[in-house]
């Protein structure tokens, strides 16, 4: 699978996205999973549980975001999909890599087109997360 842009090609996107988590309570989509954190944290958590802000947490699949400017595309689709059926989360298909990250337990990398967002009693999107399996 291939990469589409760099990272070095999206501070707009990435200015956007972290004012949008920082008005939405528990919000983590940019600070656990966003690009900038590295794939040596992704890992680390996934063997240990230990994020990125050292928080302690029980050991997980983790990854991030390949590039920022996929994560509006990915809340524009799921929030269409929430208003219709309205479930709180939703999985949406982007057709291109936009995950990389750890299977819980470290070790086996992996990259993904799907991502599962998560919304919030207000319908606004509060995490979103590869679907890995």
């Amino acid at each position: 699978m291939k990469v589409r842009a760099s990272l070095a090609e999206q501070p707009a996107a990435a200015a956007e996205l972290k004012v949008l988590e920082a008005i939405i309570n528990d919000a983590h989509f940019v600070s656990l999973h966003g690009p900038e954190t590295t794939l040596i944290q992704q890992e680390f958590r996934a063997k240990t549980g230990k994020t990125s802000e050292n928080q302690s947490k029980r050991p997980i699949d983790v990854s991030r975001w390949v590039l920022y400017q996929d994560m509006p595309e990915a809340f524009q689709k799921a929030q269409a999909i929430y208003r219709e059926i309205g479930k709180s989360t939703v999985t949406v298909d982007l057709g291109r890599v936009i995950w990389e990250g750890y299977l819980k337990g470290g070790g086996s990398y992996v990259q993904t087109t799907k991502a599962v967002v998560r919304f919030d009693i207000d319908g606004k999107p509060y995490t979103a997360y590869p679907k890995l399996r």
